[in-house]
């Protein structure tokens, strides 16, 4: 009987310390990007997985906004065609360690207003405020706002101030590391990526 309870109680605390787990890897990527520790950063993002995530939300949108200025048959083949490997190139500035920096920092209008964010115009982030993180206040908002997708994969929603709708981080367990693997973006910051993509490609023409 003793053998049995104390067996419990270490799967209880092993079921603990996986559950607190991507809590602990939230506040190592807050703290690196506050600290803007690109090397830290790089340690908790799967920068592939983020392009990919990034490029599978804008795709339609930018073959619609491309497509547009080329008549509707070249939409419908740009829309077979904007996959990954079309808008890899385009959206490698915004998953950059220094972008998830300011966006963990700032949140995402930080990424594409990158000339305000560097001087300094941003806010700080509250959610992810690793000064925060020991408030028990903080800890609850943090749970109710995450989510368990089996095992593997963590979500988190992340409000902000200006945006109706937050953003979501994405985290996967990858052997025993939680890191950053996906964004999911409101529409109206899908729209305004977008509209900056296509602008900064028609500025380099």
């Amino acid at each position: 009987m003793r053998w049995f309870l104390r067996s419990l109680a270490a799967l209880a605390l092993l079921w603990a310390i996986f559950v607190a787990s991507p809590y602990v890897a939230l506040y190592d990527l807050a703290r690196a990007a506050q600290a803007r520790d690109l090397a830290a950063i790089e340690k908790r993002v799967d920068f592939a997985g983020l392009r990919r995530s990034l490029a599978r939300q804008i795709a339609a949108s930018y073959a619609k906004a491309v497509g547009g200025e080329r008549g509707p048959g070249a939409t419908a083949q740009l829309g077979a065609a904007a996959g990954a490997a079309m808008l890899d190139p385009l959206i490698a500035d915004y998953v950059s360690p220094d972008a998830v920096a300011r966006l963990v920092r700032e949140g995402w209008p930080a990424v594409l207003e990158t000339e305000a964010a560097a001087a300094g115009a941003g806010g700080r982030l509250a959610l992810v405020d690793p000064s925060a993180f020991p408030s028990g206040e903080k800890l609850r908002q943090l749970w109710s706002l995450s989510e368990w997708r089996g095992f593997t994969s963590f979500h988190l929603g992340v409000p902000q101030p200006g945006v109706a709708e937050p953003f979501q981080l994405q985290f996967r367990l990858s052997g025993f590391t939680w890191r950053l693997s996906g964004i999911e973006l409101p529409e109206p910051l899908k729209e305004r990526l977008v509209r900056e993509i296509v602008a900064r490609q028609s500025a380099s023409r």
